[in-house]
């Protein structure tokens, strides 16, 4: 066990079960502090990447976040490597378990060069400092970015990913709206088209089971087409009997900021759109909870 790191070494028995439980957490009044204050990776490769890493530094008038740090590759198989590189991205999503799970952008901010070969029990640094961009508007929701090191090994002419780490995410506003941290999947289904209102044969109103404090949450008009499909549709009159510290705007998202206590909410909705009107209540009350449940954000 590294002490100084919390890195532990062990070799796995075929057929065992093994049972990591972690111990700690964090529950600040900072977006960055809330998303937790440690990092569980368990790393099967035989060829790995370190990369510790400097808190980002935060341009506050651009947003963009500078990452520095030094990087580690070591070749614990016993054979030598093919050319070594790690790639350096920026992945953007809506949320942050987006930018991990299923990332919308991802951008390039540089390559650098480890090894021709690197022996067995070989290893290799490097020194690295990139600018991760600022946080992207589109459409009702921002995109926020994550910084991740990716090392790659190149096989017949082509670079693929043998280990990555992630550093830490980029610009998060802390004192500005709360980010996209909870709701249903996303992408939406595809917009309901005026053209296509004729065919909708049911409604119904769709979101989140329940919402935390410091959350924005989407909610939406799912609707059923004749001709088989699902599409979406969000601008509306949206009508809810909210708490201090929450707002449900005409797009059908509810900001949710600093809450006292949890409470109950029932939101409805309606729209109208080429000639026809909709509305729909969301069911039962759903709980608004303070603190958030570990994990949502």
């Amino acid at each position: 066990m590294d002490a100084s790191t919390s890195r532990l070494v062990f070799t796995v028995t075929p057929g065992a079960t093994y049972r990591i439980v972690l111990d700690g957490g964090a529950r600040g009044t900072l977006v960055r502090d809330r998303t937790g204050n440690f990092l569980f990776c368990l790393d099967p490769s035989l060829v790995d990447l370190r990369a510790p890493t400097n808190a980002p530094v935060i341009n506050a008038q651009t947003k963009t976040a500078t990452f520095s740090g030094d990087l580690l590759a070591r070749n614990y198989g016993l054979v030598d490597t093919a050319p070594l590189q790690v790639r350096l991205v920026a992945r953007g999503a809506s949320d942050l378990p987006g930018i991990h799970r299923a990332p919308l952008i991802e951008s390039n901010l540089a390559v650098i060069s480890i090894a021709v070969s690197l022996h067995p029990n070989e290893a290799r640094s490097a020194s690295f400092s990139v600018v991760c961009p600022a946080p992207v508007p589109a459409g009702t929701k921002t995109n926020y970015w994550g910084v991740f090191a990716l090392l790659e090994e190149s096989f017949g002419g082509s670079w693929a990913t043998i280990d990555q780490e992630f550093l830490d995410y980029g610009y998060l506003p802390e004192s500005g709206g709360p980010i996209l941290s909870w709701g249903p999947g996303r992408p939406l289904p595809p917009a309901l088209a005026s053209s296509e209102v004729n065919s909708v044969v049911a409604t119904d109103l769709e979101g989140p089971p329940y919402v935390t404090d410091w959350s924005t949450n989407q909610f939406f008009f799912l609707t059923w087409l004749s001709s088989a499909g699902q599409k979406s549709h969000t601008n509306g009159i949206w009508s809810a009997t909210l708490p201090a510290g929450a707002i449900l705007n005409s797009n059908g998202l509810l900001q949710v900021g600093p809450m006292a206590r949890s409470t109950n909410v029932t939101i409805a909705g309606r729209f109208a759109l080429g000639g026809r009107s909709f509305s729909y209540a969301f069911g039962d009350p759903f709980p608004v909870q303070t603190p958030g449940p570990a994990g949502l954000l």
